[in-house]
């Protein structure tokens, strides 16, 4: 007989995690069947948790012969990650293709990002990402009246996504985000890169993951040497000190890496999370926010003077980091 797990109600990362940290508990179980029918709403950040959770709970059972299932509805919730392309991405062959084109500017989809495909845009790297990330947000932020916004969560799309194929070793991540009438924006971006403790291990000397999550959110802190260069692009490690001190003060931030999870919802909050995965969650009011780049001017002088007396961090942020260019 199939054990039958149900996916929790809300897709947050509190539920989500406590779920697969539970479901990896049955990676040797001989029949398992995973139950979708159960999701009430989903958050993009919990939906892309879920969605590399799952996808490498299934990929470890096939390493040992195993098969999983996934019990369907057309439902609630199941109906909004069919229409994502959740079940595509988790390999359940239903609903749309990641990626597809929405027909409204509140949501992106599931979405798969390629370097490959950037490099198309442009030869260098970084400015394939900010003209990408310009287009993502405008997504979420379409016509003239939300210019402002969009070209805000177009940095917040580029410090997350440079930070991945700056520092990750991996060739792709994946991309959710979804703006609500209460003003607010969530972003989620993930990757199965090589994680924060490993990218920082030699440089900072760090063995705990806790501690090289907290080194990563301060400013200054980099796995990249110090560019003495005149280069705008160069990597100072301000990107996600900023994006975490935006977070806390307009709406929330979390952070999964290295088996570990960092929620700055209103309070710190440490979770065990199963997953070789690292994944960035955003979410801001925008219209709380009078003027965006002087708020980043703000944060990253008070960045600044932190990093000071820390030996070991780079005491001024890139230009691209201080300005929102698009």
């Amino acid at each position: 007989m199939s054990v039958i797990l149900p996916v929790p109600s809300q897709f947050n990362e509190f539920e989500i995690t406590d779920f697969l940290n539970g479901l990896f508990s049955y990676v040797d179980e001989p029949s398992i069947s995973i139950d979708f029918s159960t999701a009430d709403f989903v958050y993009p950040y919990g939906t892309l948790l879920s969605a590399i959770g799952i996808k490498q709970f299934v990929r470890e059972r096939e390493k040992r012969g195993l098969n999983t299932e996934g019990k369907i509805s057309r439902a609630s919730a199941d109906d909004y990650l069919r229409f994502f392309g959740y079940f595509k991405y988790i390999g359940i062959d239903t609903g749309n293709d990641p990626g597809f084109e929405p027909s409204t500017n509140r949501y992106l989809p599931l979405t798969v990002l390629e370097k490959k495909a950037l490099m198309a845009l442009d030869k260098k790297i970084q400015p394939a990402v900010e003209r990408k990330s310009y287009s993502l947000a405008k997504v979420i932020y379409a016509g003239l009246d939300n210019e402002s916004k969009a070209r805000s969560l177009a940095y917040c799309f580029r410090e997350i996504i440079r930070n991945v194929f700056e520092h990750a070793k991996t060739d792709e991540c994946i991309i959710m985000a979804q703006r609500w009438n209460n003003g607010f924006a969530e972003i989620a971006i993930a990757d199965c890169g090589i994680g924060i403790l490993e990218s920082l291990r030699s440089s900072h000397d760090t063995n705990d993951p806790c501690d090289a999550i907290e080194l990563a959110l301060k400013p200054g802190i980099s796995s990249v040497p110090e560019s003495k260069s005149a280069d705008v692009w160069a990597n100072s490690g301000y990107g996600l000190f900023i994006l975490s001190e935006l977070g806390k003060k307009f709406g929330a931030f979390s952070i999964a890496s290295s088996n570990k999870l960092l929620s700055l919802n209103n309070h710190r909050r440490w979770m065990d999370f199963p997953c070789n995965a690292t994944a960035v969650k955003l979410r801001l009011n925008l219209s709380a926010i009078e003027d965006f780049d002087r708020e980043i001017d703000t944060i990253i002088e008070q960045g600044q003077a932190l990093a000071g007396v820390d030996e070991k961090a780079i005491k001024r942020a890139s230009a691209m980091s201080r300005v929102s260019p698009f």
